[in-house]
């Protein structure tokens, strides 16, 4: 049978964990590297994740399902503190 993906959140949210470097590319089309990092977060925080590709051909949906937890979402070891801060 069909086999859809899953995948944790806290995968998708290693982008912002202020380590890790993700390509992307600029307003003039150049290659580089981006680093993401949450300074503060939000009393309600709303999630979008881009689910759709687009090629010069057609329009791809990735399958993969995101698994969400329910309860105590803890999100405070995606915070960014600068050294000599205390943790939340």
């Amino acid at each position: 049978g069909l086999v859809i993906p899953q995948e944790p959140l806290v995968s998708v949210l290693k982008k912002f964990d202020g380590i890790s470097f993700t390509d992307a590319v600029n307003k003039s089309g150049a290659a580089q590297k981006r680093r993401y990092r949450l300074v503060s977060l939000p009393s309600h925080l709303i999630l979008h994740l881009a689910r759709f590709k687009t090629n010069s051909y057609s329009k791809e949906k990735n399958p993969t399902i995101v698994a969400f937890p329910v309860k105590n979402l803890d999100l405070s070891q995606y915070v960014h503190r600068p050294e000599g801060r205390e943790k939340l």
